[in-house]
């Protein structure tokens, strides 16, 4: 139900997201890689619920798509 979706993804909040990734810089890459993923999944959520700029969903998914 993408009205329940809450959080940084649901709002394009790009400034947090970038936190996020930043902190997780500090645990193990499998870590940082999982919360991309899930990201990732998100985001289609997200585009459904039809709340946040669709702008800043695109630049999201571009960071998560960065390798580590």
């Amino acid at each position: 139900m993408p009205a329940a979706l809450t959080g940084p993804i649901a709002r394009g909040d790009v400034t947090t997201l970038a936190k996020h990734l930043h902190s997780l810089s500090a645990f193990d890459s499998k870590v940082r890689n999982l919360y991309k993923s899930l990201g990732l999944a998100t985001l289609d959520i997200s585009r459904e619920k039809g709340v946040a700029n669709p702008e800043k969903l695109s630049l999201i998914e571009q960071m998560l798509n960065i390798p580590d």
